[in-house]
């Protein structure tokens, strides 16, 4: 008796009647099952090319039906052999956003501000410092904010001491002479004369005589030794 023929095998797929008895066969990706009757899929076992060594990729791995695909973080970039990850230099290549200076380190930059300059919150471009909003800049007196610097200043009767921020009083400001003796430098004073040396203040003068009287400045300088 032909099994397969009959219906009596009830083979899922594919029938192959034998001496005294049948088998049933299935088609091609699947298989059979325990009853020896059912087919079912053949799942194929779907290897990960990137679980080994992360697929011989530096930083990201990606399985294709061709292999890894490799790829890089931000700021770094495939080298020739598309698996190793390089940084990019930002600052060089001029894919930076910075306003003054630029400073790269792996995978990134930072925007740097020259002196008197601060970066602004955006992190690319350069907003004036204003040194003498903290501490007057340092100044004993005056602070005086420029673009990118700043100047102190002294009080009438003050000039500004070496270190530029401090100040002396005229009167007791000294000067080295050849680095070695001090010179004394008071302050200038005011003298009244009057046109033939006569004396100011005398009482033969008439008015018009005191219209005609003039107030000269006059500088002296004298050096102590």
């Amino acid at each position: 008796i032909d099994e397969c023929v009959t219906g009596v095998a009830l083979c899922a797929h594919q029938c192959l009647n034998t001496h005294g008895s049948y088998q049933c066969l299935c088609n091609a990706g699947y298989e059979l099952g325990a009853e020896g009757k059912q087919c079912y899929r053949i799942e194929m076992e779907i290897v990960n090319s990137c679980e080994t060594r992360n697929g011989g990729c530096s930083h990201l791995c990606q399985h294709t039906s061709a292999g890894p695909a490799c790829g890089c973080n931000f700021g770094y970039s495939l080298d020739e052999d598309q698996k190793t990850c390089i940084d990019t230099n930002e600052c060089n290549t001029g894919s930076h956003c910075c306003q003054q200076g630029c400073y790269n380190y792996p995978g990134g930059y930072e925007c740097v501000c020259y002196a008197g300059y601060q970066l602004n919150p955006a992190g690319c471009g350069c907003d004036d410092l204003d040194e003498c909003s903290a501490n007057n800049g340092g100044c004993e007196h005056f602070c005086r904010n420029l673009v990118g610097s700043f100047v102190c200043g002294c009080r009438m009767g003050f000039k500004l001491d070496e270190d530029r921020r401090s100040c002396l009083h005229l009167e007791e400001a000294t000067e080295a002479v050849d680095g070695q003796r001090p010179v004394i430098r008071p302050l200038p004073h005011v003298a009244l004369f009057h046109d033939g040396l006569t004396p100011f203040f005398d009482d033969e003068y008439e008015d018009e005589e005191m219209e005609g009287a003039e107030a000269r400045g006059e500088y002296t300088v004298s050096e102590k030794f």
